[in-house]
């Protein structure tokens, strides 16, 4: 399989180096022919055999090279669910599959580390959607790695929020506790976001 990088690498080249080091630690069986990596205003994935390509934005460059690589490993499972059938379609219950993906081969640490600085910083809940994505973390680590769940639960937790955001959310979270790659609550999940998000 070729790696085909479609921007300056020398510019960008924090982004390329970090490109060849997350894909010599993967062991995965691609069975492609090619993975392009493109820039996007946003980080993304298409896949379509024999071949697949992963957006990701120039701006990431300016972070830590830590963050560089958990974007990239982000993506790369994130295509690899497509690549299996896995994803549902709903970009937050496909965070969570790729998310455990990811924590399940080895790389929770990049992750853990992301979601601890990421929620340590005041964040705003301007509404339901923000608070979701704030709870991602502990809910991809749930059943896999459950005390930094609870411990990213508790941080959580210290941000104010419209306590109705509990009560609207508990019947998904509690789904999405489970193992999504099974059909049957994978289903579930579905259904559910689309009756509390609308």
């Amino acid at each position: 399989m070729r790696i085909i990088k479609r921007f300056d690498v020398n510019r960008y080249k924090t982004l390329s180096d970090s490109i060849d080091k997350v894909f010599l630690s993967i062991n995965f069986p691609w069975n492609l022919e090619k993975i392009i990596f493109s820039l996007s205003n946003k980080n993304d994935s298409n896949f379509n055999y024999p071949n697949a390509e992963i957006f990701l934005n120039p701006k990431i460059r300016k972070q830590e090279e830590s963050v560089i690589k958990l974007i990239i490993f982000k993506e790369i499972f994130s295509l690899l669910i497509k690549i299996k059938n896995m994803e549902s379609g709903i970009r937050f219950i496909d965070n969570i599959i790729a998310n455990r993906e990811m924590i399940k081969n080895g790389f929770g640490d990049y992750y853990l580390n992301y979601a601890y600085v990421k929620l340590f910083r005041p964040i705003e809940i301007e509404n339901f959607h923000t608070f979701l994505t704030l709870n991602l973390p502990w809910i991809s680590f749930s059943g896999l790695d459950n005390f930094n769940s609870v411990f990213l639960k508790d941080m959580v937790k210290k941000f104010k929020y419209p306590k109705t955001f509990e009560t609207r959310s508990g019947r998904l979270f509690s789904t999405t506790e489970k193992d999504l790659t099974d059909k049957k609550n994978l289903r579930r999940a579905i259904n559910l976001y689309n009756e509390v998000v609308g």
